[in-house]
């Protein structure tokens, strides 16, 4: 246990060093791929019969769901775009240097939208406690996403080109 902690060196970067970038790199992949799977998940709703929205919606006391088609198209479109959104973190997981101002855009962008969509929720009638619980829910995996994201630094080349470390 100790010979990892001893102070080397690897080319120029102490093996300290290199530990920790790998250990930072580790978790932000871990990140990347847990809320990736749990977006990916949304393509059930996408494809469940309406009852099971109807019955979903009743469920957490929003009442009837309602029967416009509009109602019904966009909570299957939320339902693609948060499949996509997860299939996109999964693929960035792959090599997070390369795609590291991707994940740091898309994190920042998904908490400022959540914190929006507290005050959009909470006009439209939504119970607070859904739009908080939502925005919460992004915060909990984004942060740290962005914190290990920081903590990285991606692999340049020249000045127009960045190399994958993987």
């Amino acid at each position: 246990m100790k010979s990892f902690l001893k102070r080397g060196s690897v080319g120029t970067l102490p093996t300290v060093t290199i530990l920790a970038m790998n250990m930072t790199e580790s978790w932000l992949r871990l990140l990347l791929r847990i809320l990736g799977g749990i977006c990916v998940l949304a393509i059930i709703p996408l494809f469940m019969p309406r009852s099971w929205l109807e019955a979903g919606h009743q469920l957490l006391g929003l009442g009837q769901f309602p029967t416009a088609p509009i109602a019904e198209y966009l909570a299957r479109s939320v339902s693609g775009l948060c499949t996509f959104y997860g299939g996109l973190l999964l693929l960035i997981s792959r090599d997070v240097h390369r795609f590291l101002s991707i994940i740091k855009y898309q994190a920042i962008t998904i908490m400022l939208l959540s914190v929006l969509g507290i005050f959009a929720g909470g006009r439209a009638g939504v119970p607070v406690f859904y739009v908080v619980a939502d925005a919460l829910g992004c915060w909990m995996f984004l942060l740290p996403i962005l914190i290990f994201a920081a903590r990285l630094q991606p692999k340049v080349t020249s000045n127009y080109e960045t190399k994958s470390v993987a």
